[in-house]
């Protein structure tokens, strides 16, 4: 089991992947990358990615990254939000690498507020 989560920033050519991190079911760090987008960055999202314009200088380009990925997602089972967009950013599909995926935004249990007191 891996828990997946990918970051996006804003560029001239739209939303591009700015960072990978993926996780196994303890929680250790299976794999966490930035990722240097191709086009000219408009807003990093500090606020939301915590990426700043220098962690994204010496990054890897993503193919250099998109092998890397392949492997470990191979037959896995991928836990994560919106893993469909997360996918498409990574230019993957789940069916060709035999990953099972549970998306927690299609669960009407992670969407309640939760009942305090």
């Amino acid at each position: 089991v891996l828990a997946l989560d990918c970051e996006r920033i804003l560029t001239k050519k739209g939303d591009r992947l700015a960072r990978v991190s993926i996780v196994n079911f303890y929680g250790n760090i299976v794999f966490d990358t930035l990722i240097k987008p191709w086009a000219k960055v408009v807003d990093y999202r500090e606020w939301i990615t915590g990426i700043r314009p220098n962690d994204l200088k010496h990054a890897p380009s993503y193919p250099k990254v998109a092998p890397i990925l392949k492997k470990i997602l191979d037959n896995k089972f991928v836990v994560g939000h919106s893993l469909k967009d997360d996918f498409a950013h990574l230019k993957l599909n789940a069916d060709e690498y035999s990953c099972e995926i549970r998306d927690i935004s299609e669960y009407t249990f992670f969407q309640r507020k939760p009942v305090l007191g």
